[in-house]
């Protein structure tokens, strides 16, 4: 039966992802000025394949997933064609990231739906304003890496 993600699981997952999680659990990110704003999402189709959707505006494009390259670049320009992400590169490389990402997440991980919401776009940088994700299995979060310790002598295994 699926059951919704906590935050702390899914703040973790977004990292073993290498996606910036919301600034606080509850989300709540301050706007960018200058900035769009989209969402990404994920679902279960009826035939049972998952589909990834990126909406800008009142405008979406969706794929199954997993994507390629070419998915991605094909559909983060079609935004860009319809003059919805500014037409720069650095930006347009932003988003295809970020969509690759979430949509490698998503075929990897036993989520049946997720949504990156309020997501600010801005030229350098982008800001989710909050996560919700639904599993069919429960989702484990990867283990801390330990700190590393200081460099003395302990560190290079000599004992005292």
């Amino acid at each position: 039966m699926p059951a919704r993600v906590n935050a702390s699981v899914s703040r973790a997952l977004l990292r073993r992802y290498h996606i910036t999680p919301p600034a606080t659990k509850t989300g709540g990110a301050r706007r960018i000025e200058g900035g769009r704003e989209a969402v990404i999402g994920g679902h279960i189709r009826d035939d049972g394949r998952k589909m990834v959707t990126l909406t800008v505006g009142n405008t979406s494009e969706s794929r199954l997933c997993p994507f390629d390259g070419e998915d991605v670049r094909e559909v983060v320009q079609r935004f860009v064609d319809r003059k919805l992400i500014p037409k720069r590169d650095a930006l347009e490389r932003m988003v295809e990231h970020l969509l690759s990402r979430s949509a490698e997440m998503f075929a990897k991980e036993p989520l049946s739906a997720f949504l990156l919401d309020k997501i600010q776009l801005h030229e350098s940088e982008y800001r989710i304003g909050s996560v919700h994700m639904v599993a069919t299995k429960p989702v484990r979060a990867p283990k801390p890496k330990p700190k590393r310790q200081d460099r003395g002598a302990h560190a290079y295994g000599i004992r005292p």
